[in-house]
């Protein structure tokens, strides 16, 4: 692995920990995927109580440990061994329920290994491959770590020559002209073993030269732009394990030419632009359609090219997805666009957490739609990942977050920052762990190493 690949591998660990929940189960499988909280406010009663659940389990956790504060607007401290700390800043009266998840969960996983099928005819001196991609959850939208579907082991392919490529690439048999072949039909991808999901499959094309053409040491942004999705497709909902194998099969055309405008120059980096089909329409299984990368420019708009399919199937909903991811990898910031007439996505400021000391403590802005997220984590250890994580929900007022003293018992190594800005169906009197995801329109997330 190179130490690209290792920092961004590290950097996905901090960026799956940005939401209380990685469960990530499919619709009528278990427990949902969730932003890690629902509240129903009362108006009426000065309290405020709480309740606690396993994501994972979606059973109530009775013997959590609860401290509360403030009167008007509480601040809610949730504890529990074995579990990540959550913090919940600036509820109203009314009743709150938290969605905590173990710690430890981010490192077990499965090589699942399968052979796609559905291919379209192939094309004279194109070379024809399936690309297999884990469905993606609500928390994978949030993150938005487009490396993270590239799968970090390698298999070898013989293009002019044996070359290492990405083993969730399968090339089924084919003569591309009449001095390369290649064979290598299967593909294997690690993935998470504590959540159900699905595996989707992009048939593409990509250009020989182009394929023969990769850098040494590629990034997502080559890969994507490699490919020419032409035909997509999923499995059925599975829980990986070494007996799995998944043979997804491609079986909706991708013709359609959709793109997405985006505006401003956040910082140096590439723009990304994601058509994902929503199988549930509920961001709880989503599949790529196509990914593309530019490079963000100086140039007032910049449009990314995408395919999709003519129509979503019955019951799914089509989302356009544009991001801004810098060069490092520790500045996101990501919009839901359109799915009408392209119109330009505009961006919410990512801030750049310079390397240094743990902050004593961060300003929250007054927000309407918008939530704060402060999350603090140790480094990963075989035994856990553990974190204190806070949340401030919306207020006039805004909010000042102690990270310093909730993190205190920490030893600290990198801290995140991340807003997410719902839309006007969103009301922060009346929110649903499960329809709040629905309403996600931009957020941002930001990383800091403590030195």
């Amino acid at each position: 692995m190179t130490s690209r690949s290792r920092w961004i591998a590290g950097l996905f660990i901090g960026l799956v920990s940005l939401v209380y929940g990685a469960g990530g189960a499919v619709a009528g499988s278990g427990p949902f995927e969730t932003l890690g909280f629902s509240f129903v406010a009362d108006p009426t009663r000065p309290g405020l109580s709480v309740d606690v659940v396993d994501e994972l389990t979606g059973l109530p956790i009775l013997d959590a440990d609860i401290q509360m504060s403030g009167v008007e607007q509480r601040w809610v401290r949730v504890r529990k061994d074995g579990y990540g700390e959550v913090v919940v800043g600036q509820v109203p009266p009314g009743r709150l329920t938290v969605y905590v998840k173990p710690t430890g969960v981010l490192g077990s996983s499965e090589v699942v290994e399968g052979e796609p099928s559905g291919y379209l005819p192939f094309r004279r001196g194109d070379v024809e491959m399936g690309l297999v991609i884990r469905a993606l959850g609500v928390s994978d939208l949030v993150a938005l770590n487009v490396q993270s579907l590239i799968s970090p082991l390698k298999d070898t392919v013989n293009i002019f020559g044996a070359r290492q490529l990405p083993s969730n690439i399968a090339f089924p048999s084919q003569r591309v002209n009449l001095l390369v072949s290649i064979n290598k039909p299967t593909f294997r991808m690690p993935m998470s073993a504590v959540r159900p999901s699905r595996l989707s499959v992009v048939h593409a094309s990509g250009g020989l030269m182009d394929l023969a053409g990769l850098p040494s040491d590629p990034g997502a942004h080559d890969y994507v732009n490699l490919i020419r999705p032409r035909k997509v497709g999923w499995s059925a909902p599975f829980i990986p394990n070494t007996r799995n194998r998944v043979n997804p099969a491609a079986t909706l055309d991708v013709p359609q030419n959709r793109n997405l405008v985006v505006t401003g120059n956040p910082f140096e980096g590439h723009y990304y632009g994601m058509n994902l089909i929503d199988l549930e329409s509920n961001r709880q299984s989503m599949v790529a359609a196509d990914i593309k990368a530019v490079p963000i420019s100086n140039d007032a708009a910049t449009t990314i090219r995408l395919q999709a399919p003519v129509a979503p199937p019955s019951g799914a909903t089509l989302i356009p997805v544009a991001a801004a991811i810098s060069a490092t990898g520790n500045r996101i910031t990501a919009a839901i666009g359109s799915t009408g007439t392209p119109q330009p996505v505009q961006f919410l400021a990512s801030p750049d957490l310079a390397p240094g000391p743990l902050p004593a403590s961060y300003g929250v802005a007054p927000a309407d739609h918008a939530y704060t997220v402060v999350t603090v984590h140790e480094a990963s250890q075989p035994t856990g990942n553990r974190s204190v994580q806070v949340v401030v929900f919306p207020s006039a007022n805004g909010a000042l977050v102690p990270i310093a003293d909730l993190a205190r018992g920490l030893q600290s190594v990198r801290w995140t920052l991340s807003q997410l800005e719902f839309d006007s169906a969103h009301d922060a009197s009346r929110v649903s762990a499960e329809t709040l995801p629905q309403m996600l329109k931009r957020f941002t997330f930001s990383l800091g190493t403590v030195q």
